[in-house]
C-alpha cells in the first residue's frame, strides 16, 4: 500500500512561481542535449495525436517511445494491456481525471513506475496532464521517496491547476518565451499545463548534467 500524502501548494509557493515565471528564458547557447529533449517533445505530441485508438500495439511502443527519454528500460510489469489501452483512449476522449485505480493499472504496466505513466499522460492530453519526475519533486520540496506515489501526483496535478486559475499573465509569458525557441516557431502554442510544469523542471534541475528526465 501507497503511502499517504499531505502534500498541498500553499500560497507562498504561488508567489515563489510567480517570480520563477518572469526569470523564466531559453538560452541562446543551450546545451545540445537540452535542445534535443526540446525538439523531441514536439513530435511526441504529434506521434500521440496521430493515434486514433489505442490498441496493445500502440500501448507497449508508445510507453517504450516515452523512455527513450528516461536512462532506463521500460519493462513491462504487467500484461494488463488491454485495460492499458481502454484506459488511454478514455484519456484522449475525456477530460475528467483518471482516478487512483486507474492511474494504478497504468503503474502496474509501465515499470511500475507514476513518473514514465504521467510522461504518457501527458503527450496523450497535454491540456489536463503534467509531466512529473525528480526535478519538479525537488522544485516543489517533496521528499524524494514519494516520487513514485500516484497520491502525490494527483495532488500535484491539482496545485498546477490552481496555477494556472492564478498566474495566467505570468503563464502567457512563459509560452511566448518558448515560441521564440527556434523548434517552437513555426507550431502551436504550448498548454497551460506544460508551461507550469516547464518552469518547475528548469528551476528544479539545477546544476543536474544528466539527462533532463531522471525518474525510474
Amino acid at each position: 500500500m501507497e503511502e499517504t500524502s499531505n502534500f498541498k501548494l500553499t500560497e507562498m509557493d504561488i508567489e515563489i512561481f510567480k517570480k520563477d515565471c518572469k526569470a523564466f528564458e531559453i538560452k541562446p547557447d543551450i546545451d545540445v542535449n537540452q535542445k534535443s529533449y526540446y525538439i523531441s517533445y514536439i513530435e511526441f505530441l504529434k506521434h500521440f495525436k496521430r493515434i486514433k485508438e489505442f490498441k496493445k500495439h500502440d500501448v507497449i511502443v508508445g510507453i517504450h517511445l516515452i523512455y527513450g527519454w528516461m536512462p532506463t528500460i521500460c519493462h513491462l510489469k504487467s500484461e494488463d494491456f488491454a485495460e492499458a489501452a481502454t484506459i488511454l483512449n478514455k484519456v484522449k476522449k475525456d477530460k475528467e481525471l483518471l482516478d487512483n485505480s486507474e492511474l494504478n493499472i497504468l503503474k502496474d504496466v509501465f515499470n511500475n513506475s507514476i513518473v514514465g505513466t504521467s510522461k504518457l499522460l501527458h503527450f496523450i492530453s497535454p491540456e489536463n496532464y503534467p509531466i512529473w519526475d525528480s526535478n519538479v519533486c525537488r522544485y516543489l520540496n517533496i521528499p524524494a521517496h514519494k516520487a513514485n506515489n500516484i497520491d502525490v501526483y494527483l495532488e500535484y496535478i491539482k496545485a498546477c491547476r490552481n496555477i494556472i486559475e492564478q498566474c495566467k499573465d505570468e503563464i502567457t509569458r512563459v509560452k511566448e518565451a518558448m515560441n521564440e525557441f527556434e523548434p517552437y516557431k513555426v507550431q502551436n502554442e504550448i498548454s497551460d499545463m506544460r508551461a507550469v510544469e516547464l518552469v518547475m523542471f528548469t528551476n528544479g534541475q539545477g546544476t543536474l548534467k544528466s539527462s533532463p528526465q531522471l525518474e525510474h
